[in-house]
């Protein structure tokens, strides 16, 4: 399972721990847990772009300060003495002030690749109207929501999905392009209208977490509150296994 020390990021001054299948971080407010999931994002992503390119030699200070700082928007998080060291299956990965680089392991073609979603704490964009044609910086954001207008369209009302076994539904009315909440009188109510914790929380991070992302493999971190807490008990209620899904 892929192994990571991350020094001097953020409020972090040093982790080292091992992934494994469902993982859970909760602390105070500030205490680093988006940081760790945006390196985590980060390291996954990049491990499975290399698979798809079959080389590392493209891995510098600027591609990271590109698709980690900018994308994930640390570019004012690193401190002195600060390092992130990876190793997944098929790369090794070091990045701290005086090293950059990749390299690939043994085997690496027998590595699957698997998605890597990144579900940022501003997940409720997605009710924002016309969400599909606004124009919005290349950060995580932009991409799950990109993610998002693919995954939700799956689920029609014919199989709308049921919520955390809270007696609700949610669907996708492809008619009226709203998403929709069924409650336990059988009343409808749009996305929008729903409480912004239970919405957003409890409703579009498991519908994308249980989207086509999944494979027979993978990682799923979670970090927050109660809310990832529940999202855990759901997730592993189901038959399937999550691949690379990080929600925060």
């Amino acid at each position: 399972m892929p192994k990571f020390i991350i020094d001097k990021i953020g409020p972090i001054e040093h982790v080292d721990f091992t992934l494994n299948k469902v993982n859970m971080l909760i602390g105070p407010q500030s205490s680093g847990k988006s940081t760790i999931a945006k390196v985590i994002s980060f390291c996954l992503w990049l491990e499975k772009d290399v698979l798809m390119r079959r080389n590392t030699d493209y891995v510098s200070w600027s591609f990271v300060e590109k698709q980690l700082l900018e994308f994930h928007k640390l570019k004012n998080y690193l401190n002195e003495g600060y390092a992130i060291f990876f190793v997944g299956d098929a790369i090794d990965f070091c990045y701290t002030k005086d090293m950059c680089f990749a390299k690939l392991k043994d085997g690496f073609e027998r590595c699957k690749i698997g998605k890597v979603a990144y579900i940022p704490a501003e997940r409720n964009a997605v009710t924002l109207p016309n969400i599909a044609s606004l124009k919005m910086p290349e950060y995580n954001t932009r991409s799950f929501i990109f993610d998002w207008l693919e995954v939700h369209q799956k689920f029609q009302k014919k199989n709308a999905v049921d919520l955390l076994k809270l007696k609700l539904k949610y669907y996708y009315d492809e008619s009226s392009q709203k998403d929709m909440i069924v409650l336990e009188d059988g009343k409808e109510i749009g996305l929008e209208e729903a409480s912004t914790g239970f919405a957003f929380g409890g409703i579009v991070s498991p519908l994308v977490s249980l989207g086509d992302m999944m494979t027979s493999t993978g990682i799923l971190f979670l970090a927050g509150s109660a809310c990832a807490y529940a999202c855990t008990r759901y997730v592993l209620s189901q038959s399937v296994q999550p691949s690379g899904v990080l929600y925060h």
